[in-house]
């Protein structure tokens, strides 16, 4: 007497393999995704460091080894000259420096005075707000000697974070916005190289079972 084949047996396994195999295709393909999201993500945020960089670098071109830092303190608001927004007026001593003597300080807060090193000025914040609470009550400024000679604060920042400017500081924020502009191109780069060979392999597999 023979044994009847188990049909349902039998279409049950091939059901349970085919499972498996869309199973690891869809693994496959979400990995993919999200390989090629990771990649895009991380060179945006690398792409924009290395423009935030770079822009510093064009900035600070051309005043190499002619600033100084000084701390301000809070005075009083202006009206912004771009917006309708308002900055705050801040005072600060100018550093103890010969090459400030007998200057021309432009600060936008009235006429251009003739300073001394060691004097009291006062100058606009780079921050912009409505009201006191809007503003630190100190700042670091930045004072930079122009191409007419003349004495001005170009930019200012919380406490701590600004220093003179130098030809090593500019090559530093040029080498560095190049070094983020080229990682976010390799980064993305190798998401869709790795994505790529990712499908290749799976579309291998695919042509191997037929």
């Amino acid at each position: 007497m023979t044994e009847e084949p188990d049909n349902d047996s039998f279409f049950g396994f091939d059901k349970a393999e085919d499972y498996d195999d869309e199973v690891v295709d869809h693994r496959s393909r979400w990995l993919t995704v999200g390989i090629i999201i990771l990649a895009i993500i991380s060179s945006v945020f690398l792409g924009i460091q290395g423009e935030r960089s770079l822009s510093a670098a064009s900035f600070h071109s051309g005043y190499e080894d002619r600033t100084w830092v000084l701390t301000g303190t809070y005075k009083d608001l202006t009206p912004d000259l771009k917006t309708k927004d308002n900055v705050a007026i801040y005072s600060g001593k100018l550093p103890v420096d010969q090459q400030l003597d007998n200057k021309l300080f432009i600060s936008d807060l009235g006429d251009p005075l003739t300073v001394h090193a060691g004097e009291m000025v006062e100058f606009r914040g780079s921050d912009v707000g409505r009201v006191r609470a809007d503003f630190p009550q100190e700042v670091d400024a930045l004072l930079a000697k122009t191409k007419d000679n003349s004495l001005e604060v170009i930019r200012t920042g919380a406490q701590g974070t600004l220093k003179p400017i130098t030809a090593d500081v500019v090559f530093s924020e040029q080498l560095t916005g190049w070094a983020y502009i080229i990682g976010a191109f390799v980064i993305f780069a190798g998401g869709i190289f790795v994505s790529v060979k990712i499908n290749r392999r799976r579309s291998v597999m695919d042509d191997n079972e037929y």
